[in-house]
């Protein structure tokens, strides 16, 4: 799966608009309080959220200045087409359309086994374990940590009998 870009409205303290994602590893950086985490939840959102959901989890997700819930939309490649995930906090729906012309997916769980058969992500911590270096992360190298055991527990999410050369 590449992501190749990321539409936001109204998300909390990311600034709406459209922001493309570049090829390989992508860095997202900035001041204290710029939406650096926020952006990362955006992504989050969009691959795993529930934008049926009435859970206080996804209603504190809206700008508040922006007078109406989020929307996201993501257009990555996999399985060899480019695709677009739309979640609309707004009204409520999730969906997923090949650009190619292929049926469009609608509703939260086709949409959801969908993701899972396209992209091989099964959940919402396999994705961040595999997927996301953090700021935390950072901090660990550059005091010196050594690389491939930071990774082995990142991939393996501290599992000592997995190995993440195997899971690879």
């Amino acid at each position: 799966m590449k992501l190749i870009r990321l539409m936001v409205t109204a998300f909390r303290g990311v600034a709406d608009g459209s922001y493309e994602l570049a090829d390989g590893f992508t860095v997202v950086r900035g001041p204290n309080e710029a939406g650096k985490s926020s952006f990362q939840q955006a992504l989050l959102t969009v691959l795993f959220g529930d934008a049926a959901s009435s859970a206080q989890k996804y209603n504190l997700l809206h700008s508040w200045q922006a007078g109406r819930k989020c929307g996201l939309t993501l257009t990555f490649f996999a399985d060899g087409k480019d695709y677009e995930l739309v979640r609309d906090f707004e009204s409520g729906t999730s969906m997923l359309t090949p650009q190619d012309g292929g049926a469009v997916i609608s509703g939260r769980d086709p949409v959801k086994k969908a993701l899972a058969t396209l992209t091989g992500l099964g959940s919402e911590d396999v994705y961040t374990a595999t997927a996301f270096l953090r700021q935390q992360d950072l901090a660990k190298l550059q005091a010196g940590a050594e690389l491939k055991d930071m990774l082995q527990q990142t991939m393996t999410g501290g599992d000592d009998e997995a190995n993440a050369s195997e899971i690879l």
